[in-house]
């Protein structure tokens, strides 16, 4: 099965009002919204394709000025 190609703009628009919060992501949110709790400066994101890691941190960088 393959899910079909949807007529968004790539890249997604990183406005935090766009982004929906679900508890499947919630925990990836939190960690990357306190990057001054990490204990070093680097983190990694993974999951499947599809997941939401390319947005997630596209809303970092936004946010923070970081680096992917």
């Amino acid at each position: 099965m393959t899910q079909a190609p949807l007529p968004f703009e790539w890249p997604a628009d990183t406005r935090d009002a766009d982004f929906i919060v679900t508890p499947s992501n919630a925990a990836a949110v939190r960690h990357l919204d306190r990057p001054a709790l990490w204990p070093v400066a680097a983190s990694l994101l993974v999951g499947p394709r599809k997941s939401g890691r390319s947005t997630l941190a596209r809303r970092f960088v936004a946010a923070t000025g970081g680096t992917m």
